[in-house]
């Protein structure tokens, strides 16, 4: 007898799975931690997907796609997509995080994210790939002004995921398709609900963009998510969503109304478990100018400065976790987002603190880059502190010796007497 839709549910509760994968004819599978695990030993049945259509409120006889939601009997909430491959049934469901975690402990600048969330108006953007928990920095962010500061705060969402309680904050929660026919007629709706704060659970197409910059000029607080890479790709992304007669009109409102873009990706650390990078820019002064002339280079330059605490990018914002580490474990080596670029990073700061310029590395990160991509470290820490002090003395030995050579050359190259 086949596994029941709701003991695979409840095994994604309990390996806290992020998606459940069913197809007709095929083992149930649960993504855990990035990787695709085979759940169960029978494959789903027709019966069981017809089922689990109907429940979600479609037709497998005349639907080929639908989204909907989906409560198991322990309560979870599911995010449903039911879908047809190669004309069998098939449901991909993501597994919906109900309670809040507080802000401060998934990784993101907390600090510079309710400094913004603060302000009276403007647009801030949570970006990054699926899956990657922009929904759930979002959903903490506005829980911290739950606590925080008395607002109304109007959500249209597709589906609703986290379910807000009012605190100091009165919420209005609309989801799409049931709700409000559209992100961008349930955003010009919320305009005439009296709302300080709009949260856009995703901006998708020219509409919602355009009516979330006039609402943001128009005195709200407007938070919305955006599927980009990077800082540097959000405002291109953006922008791409306007027809080019209107590419000027959208530079001018994200360049004026752009509070700050941070942007998202989860990598795996040695033990298996992930953790959060942020790349993040607060707009104004050259920024803002950059936005307006739409100079993605110097944007990118900026952050590769690193000369602004509100500008950092995953290469500065690695340094710090793989340096301190999360509860004692570091990140993967292969999962850096240059490990050329990290390495030489983790050079210069051993250097100074070398010349008591700053605070050195452990061990940790030394072991990181000598276990060359593997993925548990193999370097005793005497070891890995013995060969950075080595690489240190080489490199200060050539400088040296690079200098004591010049000093004996005339300005052509060529030998002093």
């Amino acid at each position: 007898m086949p596994i029941s839709i709701d003991q695979i549910l409840s095994a994604a509760d309990e390996h806290n799975a992020s998606d459940v994968f069913l197809q007709e004819g095929e083992l149930p599978r649960l993504k855990i931690n990035e990787q695709i695990c085979l759940y169960g030993e029978e494959p789903v049945t027709l019966a069981q997907l017809t089922a689990l259509w109907q429940t979600c409120g479609a037709d497998p006889v005349s639907e080929r796609d639908r989204d909907s939601g989906l409560i198991s009997q322990a309560g979870t909430r599911f995010r449903v997509n039911m879908h047809k491959s190669i004309g069998r049934l098939g449901a991909v469901m993501r597994r919906i995080r109900t309670k809040i975690p507080q802000l401060e402990t998934l990784g993101a600048p907390d600090h510079l994210l309710t400094r913004w969330v603060s302000k009276p108006y403007g647009i801030i953007l949570v970006t990054g790939p699926t899956g990657t928990g922009k929904s759930t920095t979002l959903a903490a962010l506005l829980q911290w002004l739950n606590q925080s500061l008395g607002r109304h705060v109007v959500t249209i969402e597709d589906p609703i995921e986290y379910v807000f309680y009012n605190d100091q904050c009165l919420f209005t929660q609309r989801e799409v398709g049931r709700d409000t026919d559209t992100f961008g007629r349930g955003l010009r709706g919320a305009m005439r609900q009296a709302p300080d704060v709009i949260f856009v659970g995703e901006i998708r197409d020219f509409d919602t963009a355009l009516t979330a910059l006039q609402a943001s000029e128009t005195g709200h607080l407007v938070l919305a998510s955006l599927h980009s890479e990077k800082v540097s790709d959000t405002m291109e992304r953006f922008l791409n969503l306007f027809p080019p007669d209107q590419i000027n009109l959208g530079l001018h409102l994200l360049a004026h109304q752009l509070i700050g873009i941070c942007c998202q990706k989860l990598v795996p650390r040695v033990d298996g478990k992930l953790m959060l990078l942020c790349e993040h820019i607060e707009n104004g002064g050259a920024v803002r100018d950059w936005i307006a002339r739409r100079d993605v280079d110097k944007i990118q330059d900026y952050l590769m400065r690193g000369s602004d605490p509100n500008a950092v990018n995953f290469l500065r914002s690695m340094s710090p976790i793989a340096f301190v580490g999360v509860d004692g474990a570091t990140v993967r080596f292969n999962t850096i987002v240059d490990p050329g670029k990290w390495v030489m990073r983790i050079l210069q700061e051993t250097a100074l603190s070398f010349l008591g310029l700053g605070l050195p590395p452990p061990a940790a990160t030394w072991g990181n880059i000598l276990a060359e991509g593997r993925d548990r470290l193999l370097v005793a820490p005497w070891i890995a502190n013995l060969a950075g002090l080595c690489i240190i003395v080489l490199v200060l030995g050539i400088n040296i010796l690079g200098n004591g050579l010049r000093e004996k050359l005339d300005p052509k190259g060529r030998p002093v007497a």
